[in-house]
């Protein structure tokens, strides 16, 4: 029997948009984990589409240890195998270290003296880049699965926020 949609929690947005979403309302915890969560299962489906055709098992293992695969590890994989340029595994790793510096001081509780501090500007900074690096793997991915004929959204996406 399946599960009322009432009962699930789902994205009523494309996972890039809703993120834009969350940000717009104030919800910045959510927005950030929304991009970072995105773009690595992005990283993770191009791994999957680099896949050898070749499955004797089926693919049900394959998908399982592929999405399976944290981001910075899967960035580090499809760079290595060439599926990734130097430039688009800077720009993840690069996500990545904004992203965890922002969430950590989010939740670090000093011994002594005041939390720190994140400002609009520098979390905007983090945000943003992510935003566009979603669109940039969406495009990469759009490009692999259609051998070329379609380049995805990114070349005429438009930071809402910006």
């Amino acid at each position: 029997m399946a599960t009322p949609k009432s009962s699930l929690v789902i994205f009523k947005a494309y996972p890039p948009d809703h993120a834009e979403m969350a940000y717009k309302a104030g919800y910045f915890v959510e927005a950030i984990q929304v991009l970072h969560g995105w773009i690595e299962m992005k990283l993770q489906e191009l791994l999957l589409l680099s896949r050898h055709k070749n499955l004797k098992n089926g693919y049900s293992e394959i998908w399982d240890s592929a999405f399976g695969i944290p981001l910075v590890q899967v960035a580090k994989v499809l760079l290595v195998v060439g599926k990734i340029d130097k430039t688009t595994f800077d720009a993840v790793s690069k996500f990545n270290s904004m992203r965890n510096k922002i969430i950590h001081k989010i939740f670090y509780e000093p011994y002594d003296g005041p939390r720190p501090e994140i400002s609009k500007a520098e979390y905007n900074r983090a945000f943003d880049f992510g935003v566009e690096l979603s669109w940039k793997l969406e495009c990469i991915l759009g490009k692999l699965a259609t051998r070329g004929k379609v380049g995805g959204r990114a070349a005429g996406h438009k930071n809402k926020n910006a």
